[in-house]
């Protein structure tokens, strides 16, 4: 099945509102399409809410789970654009994270996954948060069971707390102030 096809299926599905993407819709065209199938017994989980996807990214950080998903059967390569080095400050603490190249660390992180080309400021605090590509956490912000979109940015001394049940979202492009 090619990658267009899959998409214009879930897209059909959204749509038509169906729960169970593989027993109500693709079941039906298992006899007309060319569909491979992977034995898998490794870890998986399904995503259905803001929480579940918060707990699945959080798992990333467990070495065996990670192991699991991006080495069990030899190495995932993606193609992503070169980028400088990580830099971490002199007075930077990370603890139990993930953080992508070209990311600028001048805080504390803990716990948590930082994506490419963010800015974490001097003195700020980011723990069990998902932060994505492009954002700009400012000095002394401070930051638990968040996950921010793309580009967005967190002023100087903003405290933002999310809860472990309850992830605060921060919208794509936005400007944090609280």
């Amino acid at each position: 099945m090619s990658r267009s096809l899959l998409l214009d299926l879930i897209s059909f599905a959204r749509v038509s509102s169906y729960k169970f993407f593989e027993t109500e819709l693709l079941s039906r065209y298992v006899s007309t399409l060319k569909i491979g199938v992977v034995d898998h017994t490794g870890y998986i989980t399904k995503v259905r809410t803001l929480y579940d996807y918060f707990n699945a990214s959080m798992d990333l950080l467990d070495t065996s789970i990670r192991r699991d998903v991006f080495f069990r059967n030899g190495h995932i390569s993606t193609q992503t654009p070169s980028d400088v080095p990580l830099l971490y400050g002199l007075d930077s603490i990370v603890r139990e994270s993930l953080i992508a190249d070209g990311s600028s660390i001048e805080g504390h992180v803990e716990h948590s996954l930082i994506f490419r080309r963010v800015k974490l400021g001097k003195k700020a605090d980011i723990a069990s948060s998902i932060i994505m590509q492009d954002s700009v956490i400012g000095d002394g912000a401070v930051l638990r069971y968040c996950i921010t979109d793309k580009n967005v940015h967190v002023a100087p001394g903003a405290h933002i707390i999310g809860d472990p049940t309850h992830p605060r979202l921060l919208t794509k492009g936005q400007t944090y102030v609280e």
